[in-house]
């Protein structure tokens, strides 16, 4: 898992959130950056679930967003 500073205590939500915009910044580099940014999606994808209510459609954007690419 990939620290994020100042993430402890923050919702589920607001974690995936921003794992996914650092996943989707980290992207448009080349080879190397991807690796990261495919497990900082996938941890977007855990904490929206671990979220529970109302999320899984967010799980389910960042699933069709990783099989794009």
């Amino acid at each position: 898992m990939i620290a994020l500073p100042g993430a402890a205590g923050a919702a589920p939500e607001q974690i995936a959130d921003s794992r996914l915009q650092l996943a989707e910044a980290l992207w448009p580099s080349r080879a190397p950056a991807r690796a990261p940014a495919r497990a900082l999606a996938l941890e977007a994808i855990a904490a929206y679930r671990s979220a529970g209510d109302g999320n899984e459609e967010s799980a389910a954007e960042v699933e069709r967003w990783l099989a794009e690419r």
